[in-house]
């Protein structure tokens, strides 16, 4: 063989060489894509399983939160406010689904919105079931003891021959020991930094904002519901301050009286917390004594005091 020819074979071993690395390669790309084209896929069918997962758990939200709706309809118009705030929440969980349904892809993002979204849902329900549970009892207990207090009331008026008069104004205190009492009177003050301040006298440049704190004493004899209470700050001449927002009028004692502000909420006799906030706008608090009154169906529940040097 000349040397011609062995250079030949040579060429064909190297090209036949490269030509099997080249399909190798091909085959090798071809794998990779189909792998990839494969992970794809398999992401698509995840995603779409998760979507109809998730649509299915805001269905159930959504029958749930209307079956709870209807149950707190049988118990009145005590609990409207309860039943707004459910109505608040399905009209959410609806639009989420709606919204859900329409989307056309399903991203990595919005799984995770709608994950942590569902969780928040769930974890809502729970709390208002219990709330409502613990809102039902305090109805029940309220009941109980009310029939107590009407039965000892008709033992008394059977036992005791009172006149019409007698009658009148033991019921007249009956209805009294209803009314609410504000206990633990606090008023701080706070700077324009926000730090807030106990001790009933301070500095009139360091006013910002006033928090009024109070707490409800235990009463068996309240009615559990909706109540209203009115704040008066009064300064030492007994002129109420009131706002530009947020100040207003109640009847008291069958007069229009001016308040400096109001906060309904649901009493439940559990001895809640309230807070009222006078807001020093307009600098309207100068140096003197100045006086808390604090007023609910009529009566003044509490009073306070503090001093501005």
């Amino acid at each position: 063989m000349t040397t011609e020819q062995k250079q030949d074979k040579r060429r064909v071993i190297v090209i036949g060489f490269i030509l099997v690395l080249v399909l190798l390669n091909v085959v090798l790309i071809y794998m990779i894509i189909q792998n990839k084209n494969s992970e794809i896929d398999k992401q698509k069918t995840l995603r779409a399983q998760q979507k109809e997962s998730y649509e299915t758990n805001l269905n159930n939200l959504s029958r749930r939160l209307k079956q709870e709706i209807a149950r707190s309809k049988q118990d009145g118009e005590e609990n409207q406010k309860y039943q707004d705030s459910l109505l608040k929440v399905l009209k959410e969980v609806e639009g989420e689904r709606d919204n859900l349904k329409a989307s056309k892809t399903f991203t990595q993002k919005q799984m995770q919105y709608y994950k942590l979204k569902i969780a928040a849902y769930e974890e809502l329900l729970i709390r208002k079931d219990s709330l409502m549970r613990k809102f039902k009892a305090t109805i029940a207990r309220q009941s109980e003891q009310m029939t107590d207090l009407r039965k000892k009331n008709n033992e008394v008026l059977e036992q005791v021959g009172k006149t019409k008069e007698e009658i009148s104004q033991y019921k007249k205190r009956f209805a009294k020991a209803g009314v609410l009492k504000a206990e633990n009177i606090t008023i701080n003050r706070v700077n324009r930094r926000g730090k807030e301040k106990g001790g009933g006298s301070y500095r009139e440049r360091n006013i910002d904002k006033l928090k009024i704190y109070f707490t409800l004493a235990d009463n068996k004899a309240a009615k559990i519901g909706q109540k209203s209470i009115m704040m008066l700050l009064k300064d030492d001449t007994g002129q109420t301050l009131v706002p530009s927002v947020g100040g207003g009028r109640f009847k008291l004692n069958g007069t229009a009286t001016s308040y400096t502000a109001a906060q309904s909420f649901l009493f439940d006799n559990s001895q809640q917390t309230l807070v009222f906030n006078y807001i020093n706008t307009n600098k309207d608090l100068g140096k003197g004594k100045f006086t808390i009154e604090l007023y609910s169906e009529g009566e003044r529940i509490g009073t306070g005091s503090f001093t501005i040097r």
